[in-house]
């Protein structure tokens, strides 16, 4: 945070540098500390989904990926972000763990406010915070036919790594989600370091992301047997089915994330 409030003091005085943001280690990255001799082809497949079950537990934070168990070292790092800011601890516990119960559900800054009995303006700031700490990722709705952002709509809040939700789990007391919620998110959070991305709705199908500027929809259907999404609207003319198994026309998550070169 103290380096996110360092850089927009200096606009216009930065150089011609790129930033470079380090996120936990993405899937693909993960692999290659693991075992650099895998590929994505064929004969390493069962390899990869074996490997992908194992980041789904440990998620790419250096320590838990050590075999460490960071869970109480993030919960004081949360901690100490929030106080040194001077934001109220107990609040920002209640935020998270209305958030982490109703992931990746569409909720509302109103609705979350209702919960814990405060202003929508505070969830609102404090889902800021949360955003620029790199700990959670706010979806908006995307409407397909316009391509703009409708920021009256409800959002889809996930973590960023799938170890933050062990993490908020462990602290706010809130029950660890199920493997399919935490890939939705594993998805959206891998996308967004690529593209612009949201989420949006045709009719009662609800696409989990939408990516900008290519506006290409991905739903993740992560069980056993999975059926391929097939929604064309406005200027969305492909949705990517990511599934468990890559049956029906749908494609293996793991390979997929395997795939991106982040």
């Amino acid at each position: 945070m103290s380096i996110l409030k360092q850089k927009e003091s200096f606009p216009g005085r930065r150089g011609n540098g790129n930033d470079v943001v380090l996120y936990p280690l993405s899937f693909s990255s993960y692999i290659k500390v693991i075992d650099p001799r895998i590929e994505v082809e064929p004969g390493w497949y069962s390899e990869i989904q074996e490997l992908f079950e194992s980041y789904l537990r440990v998620g790419g934070l250096p320590p838990s990926i050590n075999g460490l168990s960071p869970l109480k070292m993030y919960i004081e790092w949360i901690i100490y972000e929030i106080n040194r800011i001077g934001r109220d601890e107990t609040l920002a516990k209640q935020i998270l763990s209305a958030v982490l119960s109703t992931t990746p559900s569409k909720v509302s800054y109103n609705s979350i406010a209702k919960e814990i009995g405060v202003n929508h303006r505070t969830v609102a700031e404090y889902m800021k915070l949360f955003n620029d700490m790199i700990l959670t990722l706010t979806l908006h709705f995307i409407d397909v036919n316009t391509v703009y952002y409708n920021y009256r709509k409800q959002i889809k809040i996930h973590f960023v790594d799938p170890m933050f939700y062990d993490v908020v789990s462990t602290w706010t007391g809130v029950k660890r989600p199920d493997d399919p919620i935490i890939v939705e998110g594993t998805v959206a959070s891998h996308l967004s370091r690529i593209y612009n991305i949201g989420y949006t709705e045709v009719g009662k199908e609800e696409i989990d992301v939408v990516t900008l500027p290519d506006v290409v929809g991905y739903e993740v259907k992560y069980r056993e047997r999975s059926r391929q999404v097939k929604v064309i609207a406005g200027k969305m003319k492909k949705v990517i089915t990511l599934s468990r198994n890559g049956d029906n026309d749908t494609v293996p998550v793991h390979l997929f994330l395997a795939q991106l070169d982040i």
